[in-house]
């Protein structure tokens, strides 16, 4: 019983949910792009120490390994060090 009680109520939570975002989809169908597919301008990066050093963090908008870049249209990211975008 509790079990039928407990997928009840998240069934509930869950199609309530979904009908809270369909609502909200159809009330501002306006797309606002925040990325022009070309380039990384408008966007700010931040590169930390390299794992495992206490080294300085290259820090804001200072990215020498070209770990953020973008090709195709997609923004790529190397992994090579931790960062941000």
């Amino acid at each position: 019983m509790n079990s039928f009680r407990t997928r009840f109520i998240l069934l509930t939570f869950l199609f309530g949910f979904g009908i809270k975002a369909y609502s909200q989809s159809k009330s501002n169908p306006e797309w606002i792009s925040i990325f022009n597919g070309k380039d990384l301008n408008d966007w700010d990066t931040y590169m930390r120490q390299r794992e495992g050093t206490s080294e300085k963090p290259f820090g804001l908008n200072n990215d020498p390994l070209k770990v953020f870049t973008v090709s195709e249209g997609a923004i790529h990211v190397s992994g090579q060090l931790w960062g941000g975008s």
